[in-house]
């Protein structure tokens, strides 16, 4: 009966790219029977070619496969895929990639300046960094290197940690001039960017109300900081008595949600956050007002001084010329 050979391989074929390419050859065995031997060739080695490999024989009675060949293509790594990873605070992620090449890679990394990761990170049996208890200053460009004998490559995994947003005012409460322009400010720490909204009295801002408030935000990386934050300015213009009040600044992302609020005073009238009671107090009085005052009060003093030393001078005069006059008249008699 004829017979037919085919090739079997796992793992990575050679047969499509061509670069192994199956020979047969007809001959004759004992007893006159037909025997076919088949070989392959492999023309380009490359990691295509690494796997297992076997003969199969079948005719109309039986199958037959032989034993396993394996081929294994030695060279230097080469990572094809680092692709970006993304962590929750608190959490733990894996930076992992696919490396090529024989001998197994041994495998470096090399983390951001920002990150403090002692005790927190470890790499496990295929190089895998993986970090635990994800901090914010986490996020950053991680380098993977990958080297064996033969040769060495490496690429830049980008970590992002997502953070719910986290809010600071440059205080609770600031003094502002009526009929001045004013601007308040709040920093946000959050990842991924959140939406911003602004609240005054607790009524919703919109982000343009007019030509007396403007809303902008922008982001900006403070000095020292190794993360960039979200920065939100509100603009009032021409600021008048009603605009004294709570200002609310609200952040919003997909972990979660954050808010601060800060009040407007020119005279130490604060609402103290969480009490929702008005108070007054000597201390809350802004610098300008008890300079202003401190100054009036020496002016008074100066001006009280200056009239008693005008009045006397002019006693002085006065008696003077009584006794010149008194002179005069007992010169006469």
């Amino acid at each position: 009966a004829g017979t037919s050979i085919r090739h079997l391989a796992s793992g990575n074929s050679p047969f499509g790219d061509k670069s192994a390419v199956p020979h047969h050859r007809r001959t004759r065995a004992d007893a006159g029977r037909e025997a076919v031997v088949s070989s392959i060739t492999v023309q380009r080695s490359n990691y295509q070619t690494t796997g297992e490999f076997n003969c199969q024989g079948m005719n109309s009675i039986s199958v037959a496969t032989s034993g396993s060949a394996t081929i294994s293509v030695f060279g230097s790594p080469k990572i094809l895929a680092a692709p970006p990873q993304y962590g929750t605070e608190g959490k733990t992620t894996m930076l992992q990639f696919n490396v090529t090449g024989l001998p197994a890679p041994f495998v470096e990394w090399l983390y951001p300046k920002s990150a403090k990761l002692e005790g927190r990170v470890s790499k496990d049996s295929d190089g895998y960094l993986k970090i635990t208890n994800l901090e914010p200053s986490d996020a950053g460009l991680y380098q993977v290197t990958v080297r064996n004998r033969f040769g060495a490559d490496h690429a830049i995994i980008v970590l992002q940690v997502d953070v719910p947003p986290s809010i600071r005012f440059k205080s609770w409460k600031q003094d502002v001039v009526i009929g001045r322009e004013y601007w308040l400010t709040c920093d946000i720490l959050a990842s991924p960017p959140p939406n911003v909204s602004w609240y005054a009295a607790g009524e919703l801002m919109s982000c343009c109300r007019g030509a007396k408030y403007q809303i902008a935000s922008e982001p900006y990386r403070p000095a020292g900081e190794h993360h960039d934050l979200l920065r939100s300015t509100l603009n009032i213009r021409d600021l008048g008595v009603e605009d004294l009040v709570t200002y609310t600044c609200m952040a919003t992302n997909e972990q979660g949600n954050g808010s601060r609020s800060t009040t407007l005073t020119t005279a130490g009238l604060v609402l103290e956050p969480g009490t929702g009671e008005n108070f007054a107090s000597d201390s809350d009085l802004p610098i300008w007002v008890i300079a202003a005052v401190a100054a009036g009060i020496v002016a008074l003093i100066i001006v009280v001084l200056t009239v008693v030393i005008l009045i006397s001078r002019s006693h002085k005069r006065k008696a003077r010329r009584g006794l010149n006059a008194q002179s005069k008249l007992s010169s006469i008699h």
